[in-house]
């Protein structure tokens, strides 16, 4: 069942899920680690369920809420079918920023549940965070000047933690630690599977640069593991005095992986939230190239499997869960007993008939879906660039293309002078970018002379490429644009091609305009007719007005037609929006009603309909799947009818307007009553039990043996 909620949270119906009542399909609920949940089903558009989904409402599923964000309508033949997409309540956090006065600098030896009370506070309280783990604290930087779900994800990242969204409250892990012991085996309980290795991320030296392209090196030695010493003290140099004179520590598998090309496949990262300037900032620095080798130096292995869902038709068999360890056993596939973790999982909860495919990882998976929120932080700025400006696209693209290829080739050196912080080009010390608290310079020699400078009194630049702001100034003496708008300007001089120059005090009169073209000054000029004319046609603010039209043939993409006599309607769609047709007859092979209220009798060969509501159907015979009423009556005799319903389904007779026989729900039991006295019962657990007084005077009993208590 999926239950219904419109934008207030209000409860408004529910949809069922499956056996012959069911009035959705394709059911499907997508799940990947520290990512997105979805829910994905398709409906009717003809059905009366449909009308309550609304955007921005709720469906519940599974104890889980989602938001109604997408809808996808298809028409398939004559059925139209839309597919709704909804991600989970956790997105919310994506519409809500956190408050400027929130945003965190910077924050030395942070816990977590710091920041996870500013989101909390951000939201009004309506997600709360909790966190399960102990998380070791973190230094951190220019944190909160995005959405709440940005900031959630970069304390993910930064605290390398995983979570688990429970609707509204959100629980932090170190690392989801869920181990059934759950084996997948071919054969036994695997439909389909593929096994993958891949070894382009694969890593035996790892280097570590810290703020300033600071390393490890000049730290001693002693604050290595034996391991790590005695792989160093195999290179020259590596080594000196019990100093560490490398930048890198090697992989405990590095000789298993070398090949007679390379030795080591080396890999580096940057960190420059580390200052290795001391000893314990170099001591920082080691632990994460521990901790960055300790995750590379084996392959990335990724399985997709299609375990049979034995869950569903067997309660004590375990449900995969997101995050969980499980081990793999084909050994014709090269898997002897692989450990892995369930890194996502698609699932057909209320469809026996498809299983559950998993994707298994030894690291985290990466998509699209994990940087949602870092694209929303600019999503506003790009729709501007796209939607409603024009770019001199010439100019864009060159210097595109130039920045593009300069910041490539580059390898800087950064500089201390008094001058402030100096970006360097290595093959090239003329070529500096200059900052400080004055602004920042762009030179290129060696600071001499400025490039382009951008200073609290403006922007200096041999050109400008982009869109200036609302109260931006220009003084320039050229001023070249391929595509330009400009509202208003005071310009003293203004020189158009060879043959128009204004100046000062310049207009533009009409007498002063040679080869004037012919503008007509009245109707007649165009050949209209006179304004007495019963023919006359004119074209006004909201139309075209005409006396008569006469046509063999109106093809209008949407029409109004107050009054008309037409002798025949040729058409593939009539829609009457909030209107009504009156007609003694309508003759039609084929036809479609959406919904309507006919009154009068409708003789048709066939009805076919997902709803028929009328005070009385004369039919010779009734063919439904589905047939719901309140009240069916005898025929001829109007007091004597059938009623179904009641809380729980009762059936009730009545006999001249009174109850004669009832079939009774309590929940636990049928009874059946004769004017609401019971006489027979029969429950839940087989019992059958007998009431009022019972004569067999004109039965013939068989097969009883009574007991007397």
């Amino acid at each position: 069942m999926l239950t219904i909620y419109n934008r207030q949270k209000q409860k408004v119906g529910g949809l069922f899920t499956s056996g012959n009542n069911a009035e959705v399909a394709d059911v499907t609920i997508k799940k990947r680690l520290n990512s997105t949940y979805e829910l994905s089903f398709v409906i009717s558009i003809s059905s009366p369920k449909y009308s309550l989904i609304e955007s921005e409402g709720l469906i519940e599923c599974e104890g889980h809420t989602y938001i109604i964000k997408k809808k996808q309508r298809r028409r398939d033949g004559q059925g139209r079918l839309v597919e709704i997409i909804c991600p989970h309540v956790m997105r919310r956090l994506m519409d809500i920023r956190i408050p400027y006065t929130s945003a965190i600098d910077e924050s030395f030896g942070a816990n977590i549940q710091t920041f996870t009370n500013i989101l909390s506070a951000a939201t009004g309280g309506v997600f709360t965070f909790q966190i399960m783990d102990s998380l070791e604290l973190k230094d951190v930087y220019k944190w909160g000047y995005s959405n709440c779900l940005k900031g959630l994800q970069d304390l993910i990242t930064l605290y390398e933690a995983e979570f688990i969204p429970d609707n509204y409250h959100i629980k932090i892990f170190r690392k989801i630690n869920i181990d059934n012991g759950a084996h997948y085996r071919y054969a036994k309980n695997i439909i389909n599977h593929s096994f993958e290795t891949n070894t382009d991320t694969l890593v035996t030296r790892m280097t570590g640069l810290a703020k300033d392209s600071l390393t490890i090196i000049d730290l001693p030695a002693s604050y290595l593991t034996a391991d790590e010493l005695s792989r160093l003290n195999v290179i020259s140099g590596a080594i000196v005095g019990g100093i560490i004179k490398v930048p890198y520590l090697i992989s405990q598998y590095a000789t298993a992986w070398a090949t007679p090309d390379n030795t080591f496949f080396d890999g580096e990262f940057s960190s420059t939230d580390i200052e290795a300037d001391t000893v314990d900032g170099k001591v920082l620095l080691l632990k994460e190239i521990r901790k960055k080798l300790a995750a590379a130096e084996v392959p990335e292995i990724q399985i997709q499997i299609e375990p049979a869902d034995l869950w569903k038709v067997n309660s004590r068999e375990v449900r995969p869960q997101l995050g969980e360890t499980v081990h793999l056993v084909d050994e014709l596939m090269e898997l002897d007993n692989i450990t892995a973790r369930a890194m996502e999982l698609t699932e057909y909860p209320f469809d026996p008939s498809k299983n559950t495919q998993i994707t298994l990882a030894n690291y985290l998976l990466k998509d699209y879906n994990d940087i949602i929120a870092d694209l929303n932080a600019s999503k506003r700025e790009w729709e501007g660039l796209l939607t409603n400006k024009q770019l001199n696209t010439n100019a864009f693209e060159e210097f595109a293309k130039y920045a593009i290829d300069a910041v490539n080739k580059s390898s800087t050196e950064v500089i201390r002078d008094e001058r402030g912080h100096v970006y360097q080009d290595k093959t090239n010390a003329l070529r500096q970018v200059i900052a400080s608290s004055a602004g920042i310079v762009i030179t290129t020699d060696g600071g001499v002379t400025a490039k382009a400078a951008i200073t609290a009194d403006g922007v200096a630049a041999p050109y400008i490429v982009g869109i200036l702001g609302q109260f931006a100034q220009v003084k320039t003496d050229n001023l070249i644009a391929g595509v330009a708008k400009i509202s208003s300007a005071l310009i003293e001089n203004l020189i158009v091609g060879s043959n128009v120059q204004m100046g000062p005090n310049a207009y533009i009169s009409w007498n002063n305009v040679t080869g004037q073209p012919h503008i007509p000054n009245s109707a007649a000029d165009v050949g209209a007719l006179a304004t007495s004319s019963p023919m006359l046609t004119y074209i006004g603010p909201t139309g075209i007005y005409s006396g008569q039209v006469i046509t063999n043939q109106l093809i209008a993409g949407t029409a109004k037609i107050s009054a008309a006599m037409i002798d025949k309607i040729t058409a593939n769609q009539i829609d009457v929006s909030g209107g009504k047709i009156t007609a003694d007859q309508i003759d039609a092979i084929n036809l479609h009603v959406r919904a309507a209220n006919i009154d009068g009798t409708i003789t048709a060969d066939a009805v076919r309909s997902s709803w028929v509501y009328s005070g009385t159907i004369n039919a010779n015979q009734i063919n439904t799947v589905n047939l719901s009423a309140e009240k069916i009556y005898q025929a001829g005799t109007p007091n004597n009818y059938a009623v179904v319903g009641g809380s729980y389904g009762d059936m009730i007779l009545y006999y001249n307007n009174s109850e004669f026989f009832r079939i009774y729900n309590d929940l636990t039991g049928v009874s059946f009553k004769h004017k609401n006295n019971s006489f027979l019962r029969r429950d839940d657990f087989g019992n059958t039990f007998l009431y009022g007084t019972w004569n067999f005077g004109n039965a013939t009993v068989s097969g009883v043996t009574a007991k007397f208590s």
